[in-house]
Formats: structure tokens, sequence, C-alpha cells
């Protein structure tokens, strides 16, 4: 991989395609494409192998310093690019936007978004039509609250996806990968911040990982106002084998107290196939209680695994922390 060197120009301008990857130091919360360097320039003029991150002085790590966005920014085509605001306090906040618009969407394969705070857009949080991306990126962070048969969330969020329109992150890819996010809780996953929709949408794609099997790979995905997580086989393409594993799904970060999802925790319907919700290896079970409906909902779902979960209980496997209907509905 080659080492990325920081961008040598003053100015929001094109970069010669001959020199090496650059990274891109955001330096400013403007929204244009004339004051350098802004996240706008930095999408707009970036190339494949290029990384964006953010300047800490201006970004401060806890902070509140907010990208109040125009417009919708531009779409991700490159592929292979990283936007990093670990290290930084970074919100995208789109409460200013046109109706139906979504905050990142990828349109390109092996990207990476991490260490963002995606707020209040009017449509989806994040969009990724690619495949190999990586949403939220978990190194090293042991998850708060968790016991043998579920990973878990990390102790601080990723990525924290919130208060938007439309769902928390929608997808129609194959091979991405979701962990160690916050999608419909405030940045301490205590408090609810509900998405419009559901906290994440897959409606085309196969081999997609929601979660994993280590501590602080799963994410928490409550307080939404339809499902917690769903697949349903809408486009074209297919929804199978992809996974489930290691998530908070109705509860807050502590998994003690419903943080509800506002319909099913997991729902899987129309034709998607040989999907997993949790595992037989250790840690790979989800926590799915405190859901306004049921924990899981099948319908018309083929060959779906179920393994592991812990369902209407709280994290200990002890104290009732039911969902408002059934545990699983088939």
């Amino acid at each position: 991989t080659a080492t990325a060197t920081q961008i040598p120009r003053p100015s929001c301008a094109v970069y010669p395609p001959e020199l090496p990857p650059a990274t891109w130091v955001v330096n400013t919360t403007n929204d244009n494409l004339i004051t350098p360097i802004t996240l706008r320039c930095a999408l707009t003029y970036a190339r494949a192998g290029d990384s964006i991150t953010f300047d800490p002085a201006i970004f401060p790590p806890g902070g509140r310093a907010a990208i109040t966005l125009t417009a919708a920014l531009p779409a991700i085509t490159q592929g292979n690019l990283t936007v990093d605001g670990s290290g930084a306090g970074v919100i995208l906040n789109g409460g200013n936007l046109a109706a139906n618009t979504s905050g990142l969407v990828l349109v390109s394969n092996e990207n990476t978004i991490n260490g963002l705070r995606i707020l209040n857009m009017t449509g989806n949080g994040i969009v990724v039509q690619g495949d190999g991306n990586n949403i939220g990126v978990v190194l090293n962070q042991r998850a708060k609250f968790a016991v043998s048969n579920v990973g878990g969330p990390p102790a601080s969020p990723a990525n924290v996806i919130g208060g938007n329109g439309g769902n928390g992150i929608s997808i129609r890819g194959n091979g991405n990968t979701i962990q160690g996010n916050y999608i419909g809780t405030k940045a301490a996953g205590l408090l609810a911040d509900g998405n419009g929709g559901s906290g994440i949408y897959v409606s085309s794609g196969s081999r997609n990982d929601i979660g994993g099997n280590g501590a602080g790979q799963g994410n928490l995905i409550s307080g939404n106002s339809e499902n917690g997580i769903a697949l349903l086989n809408l486009d074209e393409g297919r929804v199978e084998e992809n996974r489930i594993e290691g998530n908070f799904v109705g509860t807050d970060l502590t998994g003690r107290n419903r943080l509800p999802n506002q319909a099913h925790g997991v729902s899987i319907s129309l034709s998607a196939e040989r999907n997993y919700i949790g595992g037989d290896g250790a840690s790979e079970g989800n926590l799915i209680s405190g859901n306004d409906l049921s924990g899981i909902f099948l319908w018309r779902a083929i060959s779906t695994t179920i393994q592991s979960n812990l369902i209407g209980t709280a994290i200990n496997g002890a104290d009732r922390l039911d969902n408002g209907q059934s545990g699983i509905i088939v």
C-alpha cells in the first residue's frame, strides 16, 4: 500500500494523477468549492487511493464543530477512498438540505467511512451502492458490555448515524462491512436519535457483514422509526448470505434498557435467502430485545439460520427485556 502524503496545495484544485496518493486535510467547516480545504472540495477532487482527514484544531475531539451542508455532497465515485474523522470531532449536518437528500453516497468499491457523525439528512444517512466498502473501523476496542455469545458494540462509536429522514444506512451491494456504529442513537449510546426509516436496510446484496464476532465489532442499532435491520429482496439483485452478528438491536449501550426500534428488531422478507442472524461461534450472537414489535420477523424468507442470540432478555441473559410481540415470528 502506498504511503499517503499531505496534499501540497493551498487551494481547492485538481491534484495531478501522476503524483502519489494524497491526504486531504479538511481545515474549515465551510461548505463550498472555494475555501481550502472543504469536505466538498476533497470529495470532488480526491482520487482513488487518497485519504480525507480533518484538522483537529478546527474539529476538536469531542467537540461540536459541524459542517452544515448547503447541497448534496458529491457521490463517491473514485473507489478506494478513505474518509476518516477519527481523532477529530466531525459532524455532518443535513438539516438545511432539500427533501430526500442523503448524506454520503458511495457508488464505487472499497471505500472506508469512519469517525463521522452523520445527522439530520433529509434522506438516508449513508447510501452504499458498491462492493467491499467499510462503514466503521474497529481496531483494538473492547465492547463496553458484552457476554460470551454477543460481541457487542464498541464503547465509542466508529460512526454515529442518527436523526436522518430515511434509513440510517441503505445498501445495494455485495461484500460490504458495517461495524462499530451507533445507528439511531446519540453519541453516548443511551438516548435515541432515531432515523426515519430502518437503521440498516438491505434491498439488494450478498455477503454483507452487519457487525462481527469480535469485541466491539457489533453495531448499536436502536431508536429507529421502522426496523432495526431489514433485509428484503426489492431490487433485481438477490439478498442472500448476509451475516448479522454481535449487534445490540433495540437496547441502549448497556444492554440493560429498552431503546426500541418502532417495528421489528430484525426483519427478513420477500425471498431473501440463506441469511444468518448470529452463528455457532463465540460472540456471534446478537442481543435483540426491547423492540416495539417482534425481535425477529421472517416473512417469505428462505433458509434463514438463527443461532446463539439473546432475544427478549438483558445482556446478562437472565433479566427480562421484552420485545413488544413475539421473540421470533416465522
